[in-house]
């Protein structure tokens, strides 16, 4: 339930409207709108610092608008996520990353993302006095407090405070429906809030319905690709959800297919190819999947990640049962001068776990005294003490053969 909670999290947030148009009432709104056509290109590329810039300009246009506001906190909120390999739904696969406290967060990062959240809130609720059905206003309100779940459930992991923002933002694009049943992009947040509550257990769900709570998995999934097919301005990111979902119902083809839509537009996203590399493993195509990684390893652009390329390789190689290589990717980012400190400790964690599989536990209890020695994150230190005493066992794979030429590529 909890992997299942912490997808709306993060996609409620990252679906609030990153590809929502806005048309400026005051100014120049076709200069409004070419700013915010190249920020979100920019921020599908990865490219945070020419993102700001346009959402700059945007807001510069037309401060009064929500619109240039909630992009500023969007492109704030993906950058923080990225520079803490938080960027990837393939990391949320571990209910570990539900426990403990909440998270430290860079104090001046956390201040200027809830500034800029907060100036759109402001601002859409100042349009909404004047004028009660402004529906954009109503629908960046909404997208605003869905982005705001998605920061406290990825960032500061505070998941009471996610859930009762995320229903807020859902609350509010019911309101933009009832107004305009076409607007297309408010379906995605209340599709995915309808799909994650359908998805629970029904002894939960009865006892949500008493609070007048309710979901149903079909018709979120319908809103959803609803929300694909008709949004007003070319919305990608009900693709990003619809890839997401589809990986959770194993309709991997589907899900490929999209992915590579993704590739052909934005084609300097190594994230999206990095999700394609996992995706090939999942589906059993090893080989490919290989030779996805291993072109992302090389490429200079991917640089700044090559420790969360190398985990989720690790992590895929591991699944195929080739032991040896996943050794090879674990320990490459424990040397690392400039890993991540968090991928550090789950690959101490998950080399111990593979010496245990080949039968060398005392090489096993050599790193997870380590993973001891380091800050406990995720339950590693539970994990560590836990394998520690009694050997990590699992049944492994026979490793694919292939040929030394990669097959990475597009896929099909």
């Amino acid at each position: 339930m909890k992997k299942i909670l912490l997808t709306i999290f993060l996609l409620i947030g990252s679906g609030g409207g990153a590809q929502a148009g806005a048309q400026s009432p005051a100014g120049n709104p076709s200069a409004f709108e070419t700013a915010r056509k190249d920020g979100v290109d920019f921020l599908y590329n990865l490219d945070y610092v020419s993102a700001t810039a346009s959402f700059e300009e945007m807001r510069r246009l037309n401060p009064d608008h929500p619109a240039g506001h909630y992009y500023l906190a969007t492109a704030k909120w993906l950058s923080i996520l990225n520079s803490m390999r938080r960027l990837q739904t393939g990391l949320y696969t571990d209910d570990s990353f539900f426990s403990g406290s909440s998270d430290k967060i860079d104090p001046q990062q956390d201040g200027e993302f809830r500034e800029f959240l907060n100036r759109a809130i402001v601002v859409s609720k100042a349009q909404l006095r004047v004028n009660p059905k402004d529906i954009e206003a109503l629908y960046f309100q909404g997208a605003a407090y869905g982005m705001l779940a998605g920061y406290e459930a990825t960032v500061a992991r505070r998941f009471k405070s996610a859930l009762d923002n995320a229903k807020r933002g859902v609350e509010l694009h019911k309101k933009v429906i009832k107004l305009d049943p076409d607007f297309g992009d408010a379906y995605l947040s209340i599709g995915l809030y309808d799909y994650v509550i359908g998805t629970l257990p029904w002894l939960i769900r009865y006892g949500l319905k008493l609070v007048k709570v309710s979901g149903n998995r079909r018709k979120g999934l319908d809103s959803i690709q609803r929300a694909h097919s008709s949004s007003r301005y070319g919305n990608q990111d009900a693709k990003v959800v619809l890839i997401t979902l589809y990986r959770r119902e194993e309709q991997n083809a589907e899900a490929l297919v999209l992915l590579n839509e993704l590739i052909a537009k934005y084609p300097l996203n190594y994230l999206h190819r990095l999700e394609r590399a996992g995706l090939l493993a999942k589906m059993g195509r090893y080989c490919e999947s290989s030779g996805e990684f291993e072109l992302l390893i090389e490429d200079e652009r991917a640089k700044p990640i090559e420790d969360l390329v190398r985990y989720q390789f690790g992590e895929s190689l591991f699944d195929a049962g080739d032991q040896k290589r996943a050794v090879e990717q674990f320990e490459t980012i424990t040397k690392m001068p400039n890993a991540d400190a968090t991928l550090v400790s789950l690959s101490h964690l998950r080399h111990g776990q593979l010496s245990d599989v080949s039968g060398d536990h005392a090489a096993a209890i050599e790193q997870y005294r380590l993973v001891l020695a380091r800050e406990d994150v995720f339950e590693s230190h539970r994990n560590a003490k836990r394998y520690n005493e009694k050997p990590y066992s699992r049944e492994m794979k026979t490793p694919a053969v292939c040929s030394p030429a990669r097959q990475s590529g597009p896929g099909n």
